[in-house]
């Protein structure tokens, strides 16, 4: 389940309870498989060549961590992305069409706490983390590039209001992100998983 198209068509992505992560390619025919549990495929980077995906860390009595790790598909490696000692939830990540980076949802556990996830952008070159949404009254969730990797599109809900109490009234919105500006932009409520047109 949860198929994952790599932007050239070339692969795909399934997750499969019993071999983690399988990725096919169409080309070749060939098959390989990640070893995950997590339960998500990931991320394959726009040539389909590695694929970024998340792995858990069940401590004792402690809330879940969880942090994210590349595969290389040419070169069968898999390396860690992030810390897995940090005190995060790095749970989703989506390349950037041009390849160069990140997207990523992210959830401090420590003093930086939000109730919600927050959307970061990454680069693996440099490891350098730069906030998209900062925000605690909001949490994120999907969220997916346009075609050029100018905006980012991301469905969020404000769970506090400005006081800090639940809002119980809340609707799922969605926003956009303009790179170059650093602008965000709320263009719709009451919405669900939206979509760039092709």
């Amino acid at each position: 389940y949860g198929p994952e198209w790599s932007a050239s068509g070339n692969k795909i992505a399934v997750f499969n309870r019993d071999q983690g992560i399988l990725v096919f390619d169409f080309k070749t025919g060939a098959a390989s498989a990640v070893p995950s549990v997590s339960g998500l495929t990931g991320a394959l980077s726009p040539d389909g060549m590695r694929l970024v995906y998340p792995a858990l860390i069940l401590g004792d009595g402690q809330q879940q961590r969880s942090f994210l790790r590349m595969a290389d598909l040419k070169a069968n490696t898999i390396e860690p992305l992030t810390d897995a000692n940090d005190p995060v939830k790095d749970d989703s990540a989506e390349w950037r069409p041009d390849g160069q980076s990140l997207a990523v949802a992210r959830q401090y556990l420590d003093s930086r706490f939000t109730r919600g996830a927050q959307i970061y952008l990454m680069n693996p070159a440099d490891d350098s983390v730069k906030p998209v949404t900062d925000d605690p009254r909001y949490a994120n969730a999907f969220f997916t590039w346009d075609p050029t990797g100018d905006q980012l599109l991301i469905q969020r809900f404000q769970e506090l209001d400005d006081k800090g109490d639940p809002k119980t009234d809340s609707r799922p919105e969605a926003w956009t992100y303009d790179v170059a500006t650093g602008t965000l932009v709320k263009i719709a409520s009451n919405v669900f998983h939206p979509r760039w047109v092709p």
